[in-house]
């Protein structure tokens, strides 16, 4: 049983790679949605208390430096310049960008940003993979202990109704040893009873004769 179950960090996770479950497409997309939930309320609790004063908060968790990082790398959008009838072209120039870049430049940071957003993916991928490898190890462990624990009932189970059967067969041959002793106890002593009795009786016999002869011989004398 436990050679056809499929282990679930190897061949069974590349299976149902796009199968939407655990190892999935749809799973990872589904955690990185969850992340990204996570991310937003230390970020910007319900509560309207913001979490830059330095005080411990969930933002201390793990990853999460990280998806700050990534996440202020969203383009941000700035709110529109208000013109006036007092305000000169120059006035209503464009605010120099300090975050502008070349596009040479831009094109190496975001390869470095998805670089990095990519190694920590597959960083969270090993570790999510560990532990599920891990749960599904102790899971396989327990399974295996519960099945040891019922063979081991069962042979304690066998060893109990050989035991018993033994002290039956036992106790039936003792039984039968003393069912046999008494019989012949039995016969002896009826054997040494008709024994008293037949010379009783030929006791008795012999009396009886010695007693007709006595009478026969006093008969004849006094004739």
């Amino acid at each position: 049983m436990e050679n056809s179950r499929t282990h679930y960090g190897n061949s069974g996770f590349h299976q149902g790679a796009w199968a939407g479950g655990p190892g999935g497409a749809r799973f990872y997309q589904k955690k990185w949605e969850n992340l990204k939930q996570k991310y937003k309320e230390p970020k910007a609790p319900p509560t309207g208390v913001s979490t830059e004063g330095g005080e411990a908060t969930a933002a201390n968790r793990k990853w999460f430096n990280i998806m700050d990082e990534e996440m202020r790398d969203c383009p941000t959008i700035s709110p529109p310049n208000l013109i006036t009838s007092s305000m000169t072209p120059a006035s209503v120039a464009s605010p120099p960008n300090p975050n502008s870049e070349s596009p040479v430049r831009g094109r190496r940071t975001k390869e470095s940003k998805e670089s990095r957003s990519r190694e920590w993916f597959q960083e969270w991928m090993k570790d999510f993979e560990e532990r599920e490898d891990e749960r599904m190890q102790q899971i396989e462990e327990q399974e295996r202990q519960a099945e040891e624990r019922k063979r081991q009932e069962k042979r304690e189970m066998g060893e109990r109704w050989a035991r018993r059967e033994r002290e039956w067969r036992e106790e039936d041959r003792s039984n039968t040893d003393r069912k046999e002793r008494e019989w012949r106890k039995w016969i002896v002593r009826r054997a040494m009873e008709e024994r008293r009795e037949r010379e009783e009786r030929e006791r008795e016999s012999r009396a009886r004769e010695e007693r007709w002869m006595k009478l026969i011989k006093r008969l004849f004398n006094s004739k």
